[in-house]
């Protein structure tokens, strides 16, 4: 069995929690408006990280064959890997050597790329909420 294997996509967003979280955000950031004391909001999420899965709408913004070229593409030497990357490899098998074939290298490849849409589009939202106060 291939120790990374994504889910099959889903018809609900995966990552609700996360995007609730971006709402709340969001809606600190609109509360703070004018403020001019500093704040730290840190806003941690899911996306991204295993099992590997995403939505239709997401997966649809992906172009296959460039998320294939990236597959294909030879992994560094663990000894080149930033250590959190070091360990997700060699403990948690979460590299795309780890797979079993191409087809599931690719498969694994277009889920992660959707996931970093989604989390764009996150980032993006709070980005909006920040700009809105500059402005």
């Amino acid at each position: 069995a291939c120790p990374v294997v994504p889910a099959p996509p889903l018809d609900k967003p995966p990552f609700e929690h996360d995007w609730k979280a971006v709402r709340n955000t969001t809606a600190f950031l609109r509360g703070v408006r004018g403020v001019r004391e500093p704040f730290f909001a840190y806003v941690g999420t899911d996306v991204a990280h295993p099992p590997f899965r995403s939505t239709p709408h997401y997966l649809a913004r992906v172009d296959r064959q460039r998320a294939a070229r990236c597959a294909a593409a030879p992994p560094l030497p663990l000894a080149e890997l930033h250590p959190e990357a070091r360990v997700a490899t060699t403990r948690k098998h979460m590299a795309l050597d780890t797979c079993c074939n191409d087809t599931h290298r690719i498969d694994v490849a277009v889920h992660y790329a959707a996931m970093a849409a989604e989390f764009d589009d996150m980032l993006g939202e709070m980005l909006a909420a920040v700009r809105a106060d500059a402005a």
